[in-house]
């Protein structure tokens, strides 16, 4: 049998010298967690499931993952855990739900994690979230929110860093 997770990645931009619109983009990038198993009863997670607030890790910014590099923020990461929110629904929501959810849940939590509201800081909000499937084959109700530079790697931790 074979099981696939598969979680999508979400990033909210501001307004700024590249993008002259008023608000924020929302740019959808999916992320495919990808797992196999040789028995019928077998269900395997990768890392990923189990990344928590403060771990910095490098990963792909699109495709298929299953585990992610885990650093040191010291290090050189494009990703840093700053929360994660449980969406409290029995049955799935949809997608629309999820994402509107997830973006309220990670910026309201932001500020706590950075120091500095959302809209005037340096860094960008990432979350990853379930999608149907994972919803319904691993009971995936998690949304883990990610900040990141605007692009490539820091080697800076964004907790309590005030930018």
């Amino acid at each position: 049998m074979l099981n696939s997770d598969v979680w999508q990645l979400h990033h909210i931009r501001r307004a700024g010298r590249m993008i002259l619109i008023k608000g924020k983009v929302t740019l959808f990038l999916a992320f495919a967690l990808f797992t196999s198993c040789l028995s019928l009863a077998c269900t395997s997670k990768g890392n990923i499931f189990s990344l928590n607030v403060g771990d910095c890790f490098n990963g792909a910014t699109f495709g298929e993952i299953e585990d992610v590099k885990i650093v040191k923020c010291s290090e050189p990461h494009n990703s840093e855990v700053f929360a994660k929110v449980q969406v409290d629904r029995s049955s799935w929501p949809g997608e629309s739900y999820i994402s509107n959810y997830a973006e309220e849940s990670c910026v309201n939590r932001f500020q706590s994690y950075v120091g500095k509201n959302y809209y005037d800081s340096i860094w960008y909000v990432k979350w990853l979230s379930p999608t149907k499937q994972s919803w319904e084959e691993v009971d995936d109700r998690e949304i883990v929110c990610l900040i990141s530079p605007e692009y490539g790697r820091t080697s800076e931790e964004a907790r309590n860093s005030r930018k």
